[in-house]
C-alpha cells in the first residue's frame, strides 16, 4: 500500500508541478538514462574480476542481465519526493529532479522491465541447465505416453463416448505418440543424474535444519548452501567440494600486507575469523554427509551407483575430518571456542523452544513469554558478534621461547615488543632459501619444514627438518642477511617474528640475549 502510494502521489505531483513540454528537461531525462546505463556497466565490468571468483562467478551473460535489470521503484521516488518538498532546495531544482527521479523509474520499468525476457531469451538464459532439461522433457514424454494408453478406454466410456475428442485432445495439448519427438527412454546416466540432484537437494535442506536447530552459524550456512547450489548449477556432484575449504586460507592478495605491521594485525585477525568459518562450515558439512548416507540406498537407481556415492561422501567426511584436525593440532583455542559458542547456541534455542511451548499451554502470558523471548534473542545476538580473536591469540608470550626464559625480565619485555605475528596457510612458503631475509621465525602454533642444500666434499645434499611451537628457525639469516634455508608451512602456522636490525639492536645491550641467540646459530 505504502508503495502504491508513493507511485501515486509522485503521479499527481509530476502531472501539477513539472511542465511536461519542457523539451530540455526530456532531453535531460535521456541523457541520465543512457548514461545510468553505461554507469552502471562500467561499474559491472570494473569489478567483473572480483565478481567471477565470489558466489557462483559471472559471466558476460549474467553481467548483461545484471546491467540491464538494475530497475529503480519506490525508494528513489520517496528521496525525490523529500527534495521536492524541501524549503532549502529552490522549486525549480526540486520539480526537475522529481521529473528525473520519475522519468528515470518509468523508462527502467517499461523499457528494461519490458525488455527483460527477450534479453533473457537472446541470451539463452531463459532455459533450465542441460541435465536437468533432459529429465524433464523426459518425464514429459513419459506423461504423454501414459495418456495416450489411458485416452482409448475413455473413447469407449458409455459416459464419454459422445466427447468432441479433437477438442479435449487441443485442450489437454496431447500429441498422438508418433508426433513425440522427445525420447522417453530413461537411460542410467539419466537416472544417476536425478539420483544425485534429489541427494543434493536433502543436503541443503539438512543445512537449513542445522540452521534452526542453531547447530549452524548464518555465515556458514551461506557458504554450505551456495556450494550444493554450484553443484547443482549443472551436471550434480557430491563430491569432491574443494571449494567449500578456501575459507581456511588467507587470499593471495594478503600476502604483500604481511610486513606492514598495521596491516599484519588486520590479517591476523581475518585470518583467524576465517579458520572459525571454515571449521563450523566443516562440522556442518561432515553432519550432512552422515545425514545422506541414510537415503543413498534408498535412493540410488542401482546398486553400483549407491556404492559410487557412498564412496564419494566416505571421501568427503575424511577430507573434511584431516582439515579439522590440522586446525585442532595447531589451534586447539579456536576448537575449544568454537564448540562453546555451539554448546551455547543450542541452549539458547532449546530455551526458545520451551518458553513457546509454555505460551502454548498457558503457563506463561503473551507479554511475560515476550519479555522472555527478547532477552533469549538479546543474548542470542551477543553470541553471534563474539569473535574468537583476543590478546591471548595476537600476543603469545616471549617467556614461552625455550631459549629466552634464562633471559631478564627487562630482556622478555623489550622482545615482547619487537615480536611481529603472522599466518600462514598450510603448503605456504614461508621464506625460500637464497632470497633477501633478515629475521629469526619462532613457531608459535603449527608446524614448519626446513630444509637446505648442503655442499661437501661428498656432494650435494639436502638437509630437512620439522619445527615444532617454541622452535626457532632462519636465524642464520641474522648472519646472511639471506635465507639459508626453504621453510614451508605443513599446518596451520602462526609465527612471530623477531625483525634483524631491531633484534641486533637489542643484542648489543644484553650479552645474556646475544649468548642466546649465538647458541641459535650454532644449532643452525
Amino acid at each position: 500500500m505504502a508503495n502504491t502510494l508513493i507511485f501515486l502521489l509522485v503521479g499527481i505531483l509530476v502531472a501539477i508541478r513539472v511542465p511536461l513540454d519542457d523539451v530540455q528537461a526530456w532531453q535531460a531525462l535521456m541523457v541520465l538514462y543512457v548514461g545510468i546505463i553505461l554507469i552502471r556497466a562500467f561499474s559491472i565490468t570494473l569489478f567483473m574480476p572480483v565478481l567471477k571468483r565470489i558466489g557462483i562467478g559471472i559471466n558476460f551473460e549474467k553481467a548483461a542481465v545484471l546491467c540491464w535489470g538494475g530497475l529503480r521503484g519506490a525508494v528513489s521516488l520517496a528521496l525525490a519526493l523529500t527534495v521536492a518538498a524541501s524549503d532549502v532546495i529552490p522549486k525549480e531544482t526540486g520539480d526537475l529532479v522529481l521529473f528525473l527521479c520519475a522519468g528515470i523509474v518509468v523508462m527502467t520499468i517499461l523499457i528494461n522491465g519490458g525488455t527483460m525476457g527477450l534479453l533473457l531469451k537472446w541470451l539463452r538464459l531463459n532455459s533450465l541447465p542441460a541435465a536437468k532439461q533432459a529429465t524433464v522433457d523426459k518425464a514429459q514424454g513419459k506423461v504423454s505416453l501414459a495418456l495416450n494408453d489411458m485416452l482409448p478406454a475413455m473413447m469407449n466410456s458409455d459416459f464419454l463416448r459422445g466427447a468432441d475428442w479433437e477438442e479435449v485432445k487441443q485442450k489437454a495439448n496431447l500429441k498422438a505418440v508418433d508426433e513425440l519427438d522427445i525420447d522417453v527412454r530413461v537411460t542410467e546416466e539419466d537416472l544417476d543424474t536425478a539420483f544425485q540432484r534429489r541427494l543434493l537437494e536433502t543436503e541443503r535442506k539438512h543445512y537449513w535444519t542445522q540452521f534452526e536447530q542453531g547447530t549452524l552459524g548464518k555465515s556458514a550456512t551461506a557458504k554450505l548452501v551456495e556450494a550444493v547450489e554450484q553443484a547443482l548449477d549443472g551436471d550434480p556432484s557430491i563430491g569432491p567440494r574443494n571449494r567449500l575449504f578456501n575459507s581456511w586460507s588467507l587470499p593471495a592478495w594478503a600476502e604483500g600486507f604481511r610486513h606492514i605491521p598495521l596491516c599484519n594485525r588486520l590479517l591476523l585477525r581475518l585470518y583467524f575469523s576465517r579458520l572459525a568459518l571454515g571449521y563450523d562450515v566443516a562440522r556442518g558439512f561432515i553432519q550432512a554427509q552422515e545425514a545422506l548416507e541414510s537415503h543413498i540406498d534408498s535412493l540410488a537407481p542401482n546398486g553400483e551407483a549407491a556404492e559410487r556415492v557412498h564412496a564419494q561422501v566416505k571421501q568427503n567426511k575424511a577430507t573434511t575430518f584431516e582439515r579439522i584436525e590440522s586446525l585442532r593440532e595447531s589451534f586447539p583455542e579456536i576448537i575449544q571456542a568454537l564448540q562453546s559458542q555451539t554448546a551455547a547456541r543450542l541452549l539458547l534455542n532449546r530455551e526458545r523452544a520451551v518458553i513457546g511451548e509454555l505460551l502454548k499451554q498457558a503457563v506463561l502470558d503473551k507479554p511475560e513469554a515476550a519479555r522472555m523471548l527478547d532477552d533469549v534473542e538479546a543474548r542470542m545476538m551477543a553470541l553471534q558478534k563474539l569473535s574468537i580473536f583476543n590478546k591471548t591469540q595476537e600476543h603469545k608470550l616471549v617467556k614461552d621461547i625455550p631459549w629466552a626464559k634464562a633471559l631478564s625480565a627487562q630482556t622478555r619485555e623489550k622482545l615482547g615488543v619487537l615480536v611481529e605475528h603472522a599466518v600462514y596457510n598450510a603448503g605456504e612458503t614461508i621464506c625460500d632459501e637464497g632470497k633477501p631475509w633478515c629475521r629469526v621465525g619462532i613457531v608459535s602454533r603449527g608446524s614448519v619444514s626446513e630444509s637446505a642444500t648442503l655442499v661437501s666434499a661428498q656432494g650435494t645434499h639436502k638437509l630437512s627438518t620439522t619445527k615444532g611451537p617454541g622452535e626457532s628457525f632462519a636465524q642464520l639469516s641474522l648472519l646472511t642477511h639471506k635465507s639459508m634455508s626453504r621453510c614451508v608451512a605443513d599446518t596451520p602456522t602462526d609465527v612471530m617474528w623477531l625483525p634483524g636490525d631491531k633484534l641486533k639492536v637489542l643484542m648489543s645491550q644484553d650479552p645474556a640475549l646475544a649468548d642466546a641467540i649465538g647458541k641459535l646459530f650454532a644449532a643452525g
